[in-house]
């Protein structure tokens, strides 16, 4: 999986006391992928409720580092009784589509391998799925055809 890298830098500290750095862990995030430096060490994260805690005693100029990686994931609509039947693919937070005039039937249990840049591609089929947001994009014709059709939604 993609490895994602969160940076921090503490720019002022006042107190010598412990504090508490709390960083919301996304659903998309994989948790044995989680990783947490602290000046270049690593730490044992703590994690809380979907937070990531960091208890310490926070030095101007301390670096914290939070590496992950993110998941591929074939997932409901939010509102399936909208279009019953369907379903849609994310990477992390993005949603991923297919330059398509036509619709394209994907079933759910299509098997998949990263194929780099968060496009993934259907072993059994011809379809690279790439982020919508790299569809969209017009400046961007090596991950997309010339439609300018952008499918996100798959038959079951």
């Amino acid at each position: 999986p993609y490895e994602g890298n969160v940076r921090f830098e503490v720019l002022s500290s006042r107190s010598q006391q412990e504090q508490e750095l709390l960083v919301f862990l996304p659903s998309w995030l994989i948790p044995e992928t989680l990783t947490v430096m602290v000046n270049g060490r690593k730490i044992e994260p703590a994690i809380r409720d979907s937070f990531l805690s960091l208890r310490r005693s926070m030095q101007q100029g301390d670096q914290i580092e939070i590496r992950f990686g993110q998941s591929f994931r074939c997932a409901a609509l939010l509102y399936p009784d909208r279009k019953p039947g369907y379903h849609r693919y994310l990477y992390g937070p993005l949603v991923l589509g297919l330059d398509s005039e036509k619709e394209q039937s994907l079933p759910k249990e299509t098997a998949f391998e990263a194929s780099g840049s968060g496009c993934y591609r259907a072993k059994s089929q011809n379809f690279t799925l790439v982020p919508v947001c790299d569809l969209m994009d017009g400046k961007n014709q090596d991950k997309r055809s010339a439609t300018g059709s952008a499918q996100i939604l798959f038959k079951d």
